[in-house]
């Protein structure tokens, strides 16, 4: 068996080892890995990330055994495997889900509250009746939500990325879509323009860069639909 196989299967042994432990790490610490259903791979797509970018530092150093430094690098690596694990952004999403196919449930309306940019949304069936007002209020621009696979979008710096998509392994994002993207805002005065527009937030993802001259995937940031907005703009000024 050569030295590559080896160290495989050594991988192998020491991610299963590592991924019961973490299971009840996260059970101590109150995090869910799975958010709402247990098939989400989330921390699948995290340990194979880890294991493909260890692989990628060892195949600089081509070797029939490994050297003094490939040893001290897997084991430096393999060591920081259960804080990586344990603190890793992606887990505490549950916008977040990873596998064959998109879940049909809703997450907890409770975990979007963190999500970034803070967006205020009114959901359907959610709306309030203001105290003593005999109307209902009602959305501005009506909002769908729904399980949404991201192939291309952008990164913080508005670099174009690729979202690893596998076929056991896709990656869907719970979106906050228009209903009628660019179409006119409910309740506007008619001395504005109105337009719903959609809006984007971020989610940790697995992608790879466009413009990397590697190609090497990466864990970060990417921008995704994630709320409605209504713009306005005056249909004239006036003079002052």
């Amino acid at each position: 068996m050569c030295v590559r196989q080896r160290l495989f299967w050594i991988l192998i042994l020491i991610v299963l080892g590592l991924y019961s432990s973490t299971v009840a790490l996260q059970k101590r610490t109150n995090i869910s890995l799975m958010k709402d259903n247990s098939e989400n791979r989330v921390l699948r797509l995290i340990i194979q990330a880890y294991t493909d970018d260890l692989l990628n530092d060892l195949q600089r150093h081509p070797t029939s055994q490994l050297t003094s430094t490939q040893m001290a690098l897997l084991k430096g690596r393999m060591n920081d495997l259960h804080e990586h694990i344990a603190e890793h952004p992606a887990l505490l999403q549950s916008s977040l889900w990873v596998g064959k196919r998109k879940p049909t449930f809703i997450p907890s309306i409770s975990h979007f509250r963190h999500i970034e940019n803070g967006f205020d949304r009114s959901e359907k069936g959610n709306r309030k009746i203001k105290r003593g007002s005999t109307y209902p209020s009602e959305e501005i621009c009506n909002t769908e939500t729904n399980w949404l696979q991201v192939n291309m979008t952008t990164d913080l710096y508005n670099k174009p990325v690729e979202v690893i998509q596998q076929e056991e392994l896709g990656q869907y994002v719970f979106s906050f879509r228009c209903s009628t993207v660019h179409g006119p805002c409910r309740g506007i005065s008619p001395l504005y323009e109105s337009e719903c527009t959609e809006r984007l937030g971020w989610v940790y993802m697995y992608y790879r860069r466009q413009d990397s001259p590697d190609k090497r995937a990466q864990w970060g940031p990417v921008a995704v639909p994630n709320h409605c907005a209504c713009k306005i703009t005056p249909r004239f000024f006036p003079e002052l």
